[in-house]
C-alpha cells in the first residue's frame, strides 16, 4: 500500500490554530477503491494511503474559522423566504417562470431592460 504525507504551505494554511471542524476531500481521475485520509489534519499536514505509486490525487481541505470575527459575524447558510415572498424565484426568467412570479427587486417587465443596471437607470 502507497503512503503519501503531503505538507502543506503555512503561507496558506497556517490558521489551524483557529480553526476547527476540518474536511479533507480526495480526488482521483482514475480507480483508486483503496485511497483514503490514513492521518488528519495535523501541524500543517495530513497523511493519505492507498491507491499506487504515481497516482494523481487532487485534494481540498476546507474547516470552520473559530476567529473573534468569524465568531461574531458567522454566515446563514439557509433561510426561510419571507412570508411575501413564498411562491416566488429569485430568478424567475432563468427557470422558464413569469415575471409576475419573480421577488428580484430589479424585475421589470419592460422588454428593452434586460439588465438589473438599465432597471436601476430606466426614470
Amino acid at each position: 500500500m502507497f503512503k503519501s504525507r503531503i505538507p502543506v504551505r503555512p503561507a496558506l494554511f497556517g490558521f489551524c490554530a483557529v480553526t476547527s471542524a476540518f474536511l479533507l476531500a480526495l480526488a482521483v481521475g482514475g480507480a483508486a477503491p483503496n485511497l483514503h485520509v490514513a492521518e488528519a489534519v495535523r501541524s500543517n499536514a495530513f497523511r493519505i494511503a492507498g491507491g499506487t505509486p504515481g497516482l494523481q490525487v487532487s485534494w481540498q481541505v476546507t474547516g470552520i474559522r473559530q476567529d473573534a470575527f468569524a465568531n461574531a459575524n458567522r454566515i446563514v447558510v439557509e433561510e426561510d423566504k419571507p412570508t411575501d415572498q413564498r411562491g416566488t424565484y429569485l430568478h424567475a426568467k432563468a427557470l422558464g417562470q413569469p415575471a409576475e412570479k419573480s421577488s428580484d427587486s430589479t424585475n421589470c417587465t419592460d422588454p428593452s431592460v434586460s439588465t438589473p443596471q438599465q432597471a436601476l437607470a430606466s426614470p
